[in-house]
């Protein structure tokens, strides 16, 4: 079923775990295809009939995206060719690599094998299972499926697809886990091999995202680098955003656990990471460095930051369907057509987990020989479906642990750069003692210039307010 569920997670060797971080409280069975309350329809949007082809999230909200809104971001492909390549099967993923070497990337992976102190938790390389009703509970896989470069790799990039990532998401997702640029040559110098080499690796990554339109379009732009709705050649004057599906591939070195196997998300096949405008500047600033801009469409001028405008265009879709269908009775089944078909609409999802990575359904046992039908759950931001789907892992902004400095510290030296070092409690206490240190002698000093002043007959409130003593020392 097209767009359904991401690759299936092949099971390494593992050894059984022992730990579990909670056991979760099983709610009492629920018929799958029980009737919708209209307060779960207003919730979660109608149930539709089929999973959602592609789903967004950004904030709280997620959305979903039909493939002909999409158009590949390459020149010169005949429209059967870019119809593929917006197909469940033949999109491509941009990838954060772990450690799986290549012909061209021999040492991939590598920015995350250095020692940078980092230490896992069970919580980092087992796999969990989130489990509704909320607070979502959790349990531990079986056994360990990841290494500590796959921990780390998680959260550089689950880093690198957040709006404060854009330096990383260019590092990781588009150039092979290398922070720094190749020179750039001179105008009309030949290119340097290390630039040659950076510039193929970018084009090549950049050519697996997507434009995404607010209508239904055309697989390709024209020549004008506009979009054109089927049926019609006449372009489109719309703007567009910037989109990607991403994943990751495992540390394959000797002793790997997942070596021989998977550690991508159930959903990356059909999540869409409609990307904000630092990630949108930071490509443009590529395809200016590395001259690309006669190798991709010529759309830069007509991009916008997605993420901020995903619910204004939804609720353009819900208004169009009120003026064109006036008479429609909410709740009622024509209108729960319209609404579940809408574009940036709710998007439902078929369930996947460790009992069902490829997606559970339900078989018919009538004998009626009907095929099985995907259980469908809606597709919610933090919940256990969404937070299942994603082979990312995130820090809680409010963690203040070693353990959540060692990750922060390291995606900074992934990033080329060195951290800041923090002040210890024993660096306060230093610096207060010297501070303290400096006030006892300032104050010893006025003292004496009071003194001094006596002396002489100048009262010390003169001293003051002359400004040579602080305020408050004529009074000592």
């Amino acid at each position: 079923m097209e767009g359904m569920v991401g690759t299936k997670r092949r099971k390494a060797t593992r050894k059984p775990a022992t730990k579990k971080i909670a056991v979760a409280k099983v709610p009492a069975p629920r018929k799958e295809f029980a009737l919708q309350t209209p307060t779960e329809v207003a919730r979660d949007g109608p149930r539709p009939k089929e999973p959602a082809e592609i789903f967004t999230i950004h904030g709280l909200d997620a959305y979903r995206i039909d493939k002909e809104q999409l158009i590949p971001l390459r020149l010169g492909l005949e429209e059967s060719m870019a119809e593929r390549m917006r197909s469940a099967k033949g999109r491509q993923r941009l990838v954060v690599n772990a450690g799986k070497p290549s012909a061209t990337n021999p040492n991939a992976g590598a920015c995350f094998h250095a020692d940078f102190g980092f230490a896992p938790k069970d919580t980092e390389v087992y796999e969990l299972e989130w489990r509704e009703p909320r607070p979502l509970t959790a349990t531990l896989g079986p056994s360990v499926y990841c290494s500590a470069a796959d921990a780390l790799a998680r959260y550089a990039g689950g880093k690198a697809l957040t709006s404060t990532g854009a330096e990383l998401f260019m590092i990781l997702f588009l150039n092979g886990g290398e922070s720094q640029l190749a020179p750039r040559p001179p105008n009309g110098d030949d290119w340097s091999f290390e630039y040659g080499k950076q510039r193929t690796r970018i084009l090549t990554n950049l050519q697996k995202m997507f434009l995404v339109c607010p209508m239904h379009v055309r697989a390709a732009v024209d020549t004008s680098g506009w979009p054109n709705v089927p049926g019609n050649t006449d372009p489109v004057v719309t703007p567009m955003m910037l989109g990607c599906f991403a994943s990751i591939v495992s540390d394959k070195r000797e002793g790997a656990p997942a070596r021989d196997a998977s550690i991508c998300g159930y959903h990356d096949q059909c999540r869409l990471h409609v990307l904000p405008r630092a990630h949108v500047r930071k490509i443009k600033q590529l395809v200016a460095y590395f001259k690309l801009e006669k190798d991709l469409p010529p759309v830069w001028d007509n991009l916008e930051d997605g993420q901020v405008n995903l619910a204004a265009h939804c609720q353009r879709e819900v208004d169009r369907i009120r003026q064109q269908y006036p008479a429609l009775v909410a709740q009622s089944e024509e209108w729960k057509e319209h609404h579940a078909a809408v574009l940036f609409g709710k998007p439902w999802v078929q369930r996947c987990n460790l009992a069902h990575p490829q997606g559970e359904v339900h078989k018919y046992d009538d004998g009626s020989g009907r095929p099985p039908r995907p259980v469908l759950v809606p597709l919610v931001r933090g919940g256990a479906e969404e937070r299942n789907g994603v082979p990312w892992l995130h820090l809680d902004e409010e963690d203040d642990s070693a353990h959540a400095w060692t990750v922060r510290d390291a995606l900074v030296r992934i990033a080329g750069r060195e951290p800041k070092r923090r002040r210890s409690p024993e660096d306060d206490a230093a610096t207060i003692g010297v501070l303290q240190k400096e006030l006892a002698q300032w104050k010893a000093y006025a003292k004496h210039l009071v003194a001094v002043g006596a002396e002489h007959g100048i009262p010390a409130s003169r001293l003051n307010h002359a400004g040579i003593l602080p305020t408050g020392q004529e009074e000592e």
